[in-house]
């Protein structure tokens, strides 16, 4: 089963920007923070039971960036590229359920997100 949807919220409280998300995507949001964002949408993809969520449209393509690399590289190779030497173990990529990291997974999450569905238009156009 595939689906996807967007979560609309007022503020971070309650961890949604989990400890384990990439480097990148902290900063960014720490940006987003700082420029006065008050407001917040989440793209939450659900593929075989796994539930993905996205706090921005970057944290998306990277994961897309990185699902479509065969074979997938492991997480210390992502996080040096990252700039992020110090926590591997806590790497986004290191953290993901094994089912994940499968081809078969990760080509149908590329497809999914590639045959555009709405709720990824309403995601990208919040930001």
């Amino acid at each position: 089963m595939k689906s996807m949807k967007v979560k609309y919220f007022r503020s971070l409280d309650g961890g949604f920007l989990r400890w384990s998300v990439s480097k990148k995507i902290a900063d960014l949001v720490a940006q987003e923070l700082e420029s006065g964002r008050r407001s917040w949408a989440a793209l939450v993809v659900e593929i075989d039971e796994v539930e993905l969520d996205f706090i921005h449209p970057h944290e998306l393509d990277l994961y897309c960036d990185v699902f479509a690399r065969q074979p997938l590289p492991p997480a210390r190779k992502i996080a040096f590229e990252e700039g992020d030497v110090y926590s591997v173990n806590s790497h986004w990529l290191s953290r993901l359920p094994a089912k994940c990291k499968t081809t078969k997974f990760r080509k149908r999450f590329l497809g999914y997100v590639a045959s555009r569905p709405r709720a990824l238009n309403d995601f990208e156009d919040f930001y």
